[in-house]
């Protein structure tokens, strides 16, 4: 079950009335729909280390699970995450696998309630931006918890639903001295009592401005100088703007700081969150790794950026918020490098990562990055893997920033490098507001061929929901888009992607025409591996019809075709063939090649790390060992199927698969 709450804030300090009234709900509302509370207050007051001290507290009530989510109502970096595709997380949290999410907005939801209408699952929604973002999310069920932090107060959620709000002041005067005290030690506090006194009352008693503040006292010899050394102005009025009232506190560290610790901070404004790797800094000011790791420990200490999980960094809504503000001043010529220098980081890495995870394909990115960019090495599959999954978001989020500032081959070329990982990992929401991105850049740059890539992944996310007209429509236009430049093989590609399309909806004759138009201009095509797959599907296609000597007669000059490659394991399209030839052998009664083929396939898909292919893979091969007669290993291999559909919820096939697999567990009772 997920635990995805983040770590306690290691300096919390008072709110003991809040923490109570929150237990209290719990305790007086037993058996009750899903209790739903909401923090609100003002940006800074504490709002999300209030609900993770709470949460943390009451974590062991909810077994099925606590899910954190961030909503990011207020980041002017990026757009507020939509309610459909925080669902779509949470049910895949949850073990939902990417083929069960529906592609309707109201099937989605009634999903979701489904699916948490039986647990005991704490959902922890930071951050919400106004009523219509968190109203979807709110789940079914008696037992579920729902704890909501906000700048706004969410009234309509009081009303209707009974939420039960709790509003987050600012720290009072001891508060503050609580929290002053917990950043720089007792004996300074004791020992100067006037001075910390009148820097709580400075700061307001807001605790993201305290936690600065004292991080500037650690490193001032006496309390005194620090709070005379405070600028004229006092803090702007705490109800006027959120980021007005801080602005002053953030001017008055980034003072603080060393000139070149200044100027990394603001060119951090630049960057679209919702956090960064040391590398990504590094480029985005041009520095060396040695100097961007002393500078972001500078800006760590001074408490305007957080350190993350990874060994990533993190700033503040309000701090990014200022940074921004400051980046916005920079000469135009100076931003526009800096970006350059930021989307070359994420493209290149983007770009080594795909290329692990792809056999067979032509690089997209050719030209070298700039002058300045760091590239860390990604040396294999796994660490490929890995790092597409800690800068996914980044990589989205950058995806639209690019985007605002006319950055359209960065869009398209690293839309097109993230697809494996997105629809693999389920992401599929994410995927074709991603690739519509692409298509828009690519059509704006008059790039047919970058055209076509994109309308191909667009149609490849689409089949994944069984959205098969505006599929077919993209894989037309893919094709229409590939003929200008005369690529075969793209065309290829693309009619293979129809005819699985038209297999999927039972058009099975549809899927071998399609196919059988572009075989004669594949004949004398150099590249074997593409010749292979085309063969494959092709083989696939006839066998389908019941052509089953013209089928065996493709597969196996498919196959021949791919061993005179130097395949790398890293593509679906040698073990697909093989799983053909099995199928085409086990219907011509020729049961002991049927599971040698079987066999290999399942081979190849362990190699890939793909459970749902394994799986499917083996009930496949179950199917043949029964055939001929080996029912003890028909057994072994049906059984490791279903356990690893159940275990991981995953596949394109699950429910089918599952039941199939069953069902020729029960053929052998």
């Amino acid at each position: 079950m997920p635990r995805q709450l983040p770590a306690d804030f290691p300096h919390f300090v008072g709110r003991e009335e809040e923490l109570a009234r929150l237990t209290e709900m719990l305790h007086t509302r037993p058996g009750e729909p899903v209790l739903i509370s909401a923090i609100n207050g003002v940006g800074g007051v504490g709002k999300t280390a209030l609900a993770l001290r709470w949460a943390h507290q009451v974590a062991d009530r909810f077994p099925d699970g606590q899910i954190y989510v961030n909503l990011r109502g207020f980041d002017s970096r990026a757009e507020p995450v939509q309610p459909l595709v925080a669902i779509s997380n949470v049910l895949l949290a949850l073990g939902v696998s990417a083929a069960e999410l529906p592609s309707s907005e109201d099937a989605l939801i009634a999903l979701y309630r489904s699916v948490l209408a039986g647990r005991r699952v704490l959902l922890l929604l930071d951050n919400a931006r106004d009523v219509d973002q968190v109203r979807p999310l709110l789940p079914g069920g008696a037992a579920n918890l729902v704890l909501i932090t906000s700048r706004n107060q969410l009234r309509g959620l009081v009303a209707r639903e009974g939420m039960r709000p709790v509003a987050l002041d600012v720290l009072d005067e001891q508060g503050g001295l609580d929290l002053l005290t917990e950043r720089i030690g007792a004996a300074r506090v004791a020992a100067e009592p006037e001075a910390a006194a009148r820097l709580v009352v400075q700061c307001a008693g807001l605790p993201l401005a305290l936690g600065i503040v004292a991080a500037r006292a650690r490193t001032t010899t006496r309390s005194p100088e620090l709070a005379e050394s405070w600028p004229g102005e006092r803090l702007d009025a705490l109800d006027v703007d959120d980021s007005t009232g801080v602005r002053a506190v953030f001017s008055w560290s980034l003072r603080s700081l060393s000139e070149d610790a200044a100027r990394l901070f603001v060119l951090l404004g630049l960057h679209p969150g919702p956090d960064f790797a040391m590398a990504a800094a590094a480029s985005l000011a041009g520095l060396p790794p040695a100097r961007t790791r002393r500078l972001l420990g500078e800006l760590v200490a001074g408490s305007l950026l957080h350190t993350g999980t990874g060994g990533r960094y993190v700033l503040h809504d309000l701090v990014r918020d200022f940074a921004a503000e400051r980046a916005a001043a920079l000469p135009a010529e100076q931003r526009s490098e800096a970006l350059h220098r930021m989307f070359d980081h994420y493209l290149h890495t983007a770009h080594a990562c795909w290329q692990l995870l792809q056999f067979n394909s032509a690089p997209v990115v050719t030209e070298p990055p700039a002058p300045g960019v760091l590239l860390e090495p990604v040396p294999d599959a796994d660490a490929a893997w890995a790092r597409f999954g800690a800068e996914c978001r980044v990589l989205l989020s950058a995806v639209e920033r690019a985007g605002e500032v006319g950055a359209d081959d960065f869009v398209w070329r690293t839309m097109f490098t993230m697809h494996g990982y997105l629809s693999r990992e389920g992401h599929l929401h994410e995927a074709v507001a991603g690739h519509r991105l692409g298509l828009a850049a690519a059509e704006r740059l008059g790039d047919f061929d970058a055209q076509s890539l994109m309308h191909r992944r667009i149609a490849a996310t689409l089949i994944s929901f069984d959205d098969h007209d505006a599929s077919e429509f993209h894989l037309r236009e893919a094709i229409r888009c590939a003929r200008p430049g005369g690529n075969v093989l793209a065309e290829a590609h693309l009619r293979r992607g129809l005819a699985f399309s038209y297999e999927r909806q039972g058009r099975l004759a549809e899927a071998l025409d399609v196919l059988v138009e572009i075989h004669p201009r594949m004949a004398g095509q150099r590249d074997s591996y593409e010749v292979g797959r085309h063969l494959a599907a092709l083989g696939r296609a006839h066998h389908n019809v019941g052509e089953s000597a013209r089928a065996l007669e493709l597969c196996l000059h498919s196959a021949e075709k791919f061993a005179e490659t130097q395949y790398n394991g890293q593509d679906e399209g040698p073990a697909g063939n093989l799983e053909t030839l099995g199928d085409i052998y086990l219907g011509l009664g020729r049961h002991a090649e049927a599971v040698d083929s079987y066999e290999r396939a399942v081979a190849m898909w362990r190699e890939m790390r793909g459970a749902t292919n394994v799986a499917d893979g083996l009930i496949l091969l179950g199917a043949g060992l029964i055939a001929a007669g080996e029912p003890g290993r028909a057994r072994e291999c049906l059984t490791e199927a279903v356990q690893l559909i159940e275990r991981t919820l995953d596949g394109e096939y699950f429910q089918d698969g599952v039941q199939r697999a069953r069902e020729l567990l029960a053929s052998l009772d």
